[in-house]
């Protein structure tokens, strides 16, 4: 099946039909080892510091006025640094804890799940960093994602889009764009997990959304 990315603006449905196509690939595939969790941060870090100066180029023309210096400290290098904390502790979260013994001769332990797949909605102001660092919790734990960018910041938003299809399979990281009624449909849709940045009036609406589809978590 070819990777298609969303057209811009997809319509519900169309969100909808690659979630699902996401859900899916996470049931069938299982909980992914620390090797794949690795493996798909230290993409997300080779994505960024092997483009951090087109990254910077498209958030300044975005801005307009903002500081080469600001991007790289505050939206790349962070990024990256948040990569490389979930990437070193892995196998740490990962290792089953020992409980106390129900019952004399037992044993028993907590041993952390992925949820699925988490819907990420990033905002304006730090473009990237608040995009890859909900990422790079949702990687170490295991799930997919689906990154809805900021409408205010069309370039950055556009090509971190391109990277992350060049970087990503669909069904690991997949990027909607749109607007405001893209985002509507974006929060409305049943992700087992979503993380909103934002402003307090946003918020309300994304949660009574989000609300709708409690409990729905089967693929």
């Amino acid at each position: 099946m070819p990777n298609l990315r969303l057209p811009d603006d997809p319509s519900a449905d169309q969100i909808r039909e690659r979630l699902d196509r996401m859900k899916h690939a996470q049931f069938e595939a299982g909980p992914p080892s620390p090797a794949l969790r690795k493996d798909r941060i230290s993409r997300a870090i080779d994505l960024l510091r092997t483009h951090q100066e087109a990254i910077i180029d498209v958030v300044s023309s975005d801005f307009g006025t903002r500081s080469r210096q600001e991007t790289l400290l505050a939206d790349i290098l962070a990024s990256v640094e948040g990569l490389r904390y979930n990437l070193n502790h892995i196998d740490e979260w990962m290792r089953p804890q020992p409980q106390l013994e129900p019952f004399p001769g037992t044993q028993a332990w907590v041993e952390y799940q992925p949820l699925g797949v988490t819907g990420i909605i990033s905002p304006w102001n730090f473009p990237v960093v608040l995009a890859f660092g909900p990422l790079a919790n949702c990687f170490a734990a295991g799930n997919r994602a689906m990154l809805k960018p900021s409408e205010l910041t069309p370039a950055t938003s556009q090509l971190l889009a391109d990277l992350i299809d060049e970087y990503f399979d669909q069904d690991e990281l997949t990027t909607v764009l749109g607007g405001p009624a893209t985002g509507s449909a974006f929060s409305a849709q049943p992700f087992d997990h979503l993380v909103f940045t934002g402003s307090t009036q946003v918020a309300h609406h994304v949660m009574r959304s989000a609300s709708e589809n409690s409990g729905s978590r089967n693929p």
